[in-house]
């Protein structure tokens, strides 16, 4: 294959905001994430095959022109294949995954580390319930990575309408700037203090409603954040949850300020 054309692929690769081309094959065959490694894969497939790329290998143009027909193809090799070919009892790096089965939460700078604690307690939770039925429909074929992987480009942008404690306190008071704690001040609170995220205290705040939650549990957990004052949000011409930018300041129109109030004061 010539090699302009290995660099199409990886160019479409780059362009999509990826450092690499690395499907979940034990994740959802429908993420979003997963589908767009498809759709990459499929698309540059047929335009290198239009290209006659692939001659050499006798591809069919009739069924390269059909795209449903080769997001199958794809769906069967990576959660098919690729997915059989990866053992339960793989040795990870840094650790053995015969003795120790979990699921992988992605890095995420400044993500509060008592949710993360938290949801991993639910998953060795499913886990346990796993090993404890192992004749039930009950499948978790992921595997442990240890060290975690480092936070990627896109872990790093600023996730939208995300509950404030999705951060880490001091990692909002310290990283973000008036505009980014704005982001996060009306939208809400969703877990409560570290101590209470445990299974024997969860079921005194899951189901409350949130009025009641925010009296009981929430106030305390916003104390721990710096949020911006009116004033300051006003400062930067933002709304109340930081919508409006810096730029609307100079196209925005003084409704009071109008040839008819001009008229009247003459």
């Amino acid at each position: 294959m010539p090699a302009e054309h290995i660099a199409f692929f990886f160019a479409a690769v780059t362009r999509a905001g990826l450092k690499a081309f690395h499907p979940d094959v034990f994740g959802p065959t429908h993420s979003t994430y997963n589908l767009l490694h498809r759709h990459l894969a499929v698309s540059t497939f047929q335009t290198i095959a239009g290209w006659y790329g692939y001659t050499a290998l006798n591809v069919s143009l009739t069924v390269t022109q059909d795209y449903h027909l080769l997001s199958d193809f794809y769906d069967n090799f990576m959660y098919g294949t690729v997915n059989a070919a990866h053992s339960d009892d793989e040795r990870p790096p840094g650790g053995d995954a015969r003795k120790k089965k979990g699921l992988h939460i992605c890095t995420k700078d400044g993500r509060n580390p008592a949710i993360t604690a938290f949801v991993r307690e639910l998953d060795g939770a499913i886990l346990k319930r796993i090993e404890r039925n192992p004749n039930r429909n009950l499948k978790c074929k992921r595997t442990v990575t240890v060290p975690p992987t480092p936070s990627s480009t896109l872990s790093r942008i600023l996730p939208v309408g995300v509950p404030i404690d999705f951060w880490d306190p001091q990692f909002y008071n310290d990283e973000f700037d008036v505009r980014e704690k704005a982001m996060y001040v009306g939208t809400g609170v969703a877990f409560p203090l570290p101590q209470f995220c445990t299974d024997s205290h969860v079921n005194e705040w899951a189901k409350l409603p949130a009025k009641e939650f925010m009296a009981k549990f929430g106030k305390d957990v916003l104390a721990q954040y710096n949020l911006p004052t009116p004033e300051e949000i006003a400062a930067l011409g933002l709304d109340s949850d930081g919508e409006q930018g810096i730029e609307g300041d100079d196209e925005s129109t003084d409704l009071e300020d109008t040839d008819e109030d001009e008229g009247m004061e003459d």
